[in-house]
């Protein structure tokens, strides 16, 4: 069980929400309820089970996490940087075997190397085969499409290949 309690990091007051965290050792399973972690507006929260089986499943909700913050543990170094607030799910597979996830994402006034380029949504899914991360998303601006993108990271060669079908969307980002 963790109890309610808030903690100081840099200079945001975090708080954890009364939540049930288990741990079986028989079948090395990790059952998550309840768990929310949250700064004013900015929260993750976990429900589900982590698990060497690959039916069991942890979903992740995210409102307004920097993108910056949270990216640079899953995408590589020295690459193309991402800004912005991200919102959505996740669904997190096999933790403990032969992980899996896709994911539903909404990053809000998103930057890419510090060029803003309006509001993306994305779906985004492991390849276990290739073992690169698959996007498929779009961009608007005030309503209106900007851009179509389709792309893959390739956590391994620390790489990525990212298509951009515009439809009138900056290029300050190069």
């Amino acid at each position: 069980h963790i109890y309610p309690s808030s903690f100081m990091l840099t200079d945001s007051t975090y708080a954890i929400s009364n939540s049930h965290i288990d741990y079986c050792m028989a079948d090395t399973s990790l059952l998550v309820k309840d768990f929310r972690l949250s700064t004013g507006r900015q929260f993750i929260e976990a429900n589900g089970i982590a698990s060497t089986h690959p039916t069991d499943s942890l979903r992740i909700r995210l409102q307004e996490i920097q993108a910056s913050y949270l990216l640079p543990f899953f995408l590589p170094e020295h690459t193309l940087t991402v800004q912005g607030n991200l919102s959505g799910w996740a669904n997190l597979y096999g933790l403990f075997s032969s992980p899996m996830f896709e994911a539903d994402v909404k990053l809000d006034s998103a930057g890419l190397n510090g060029a803003y380029i309006g509001d993306a949504v994305a779906k985004v899914a492991l390849d276990k085969n290739n073992n690169h991360i698959l996007i498929q998303g779009d961009v608007t601006e005030a309503n209106h499409h900007v851009a179509h993108v389709d792309g893959l990271v390739e956590p391994d060669e620390h790489a990525w290949e990212i298509n951009i079908l515009p439809d009138s969307f900056s290029l300050a980002f190069i």
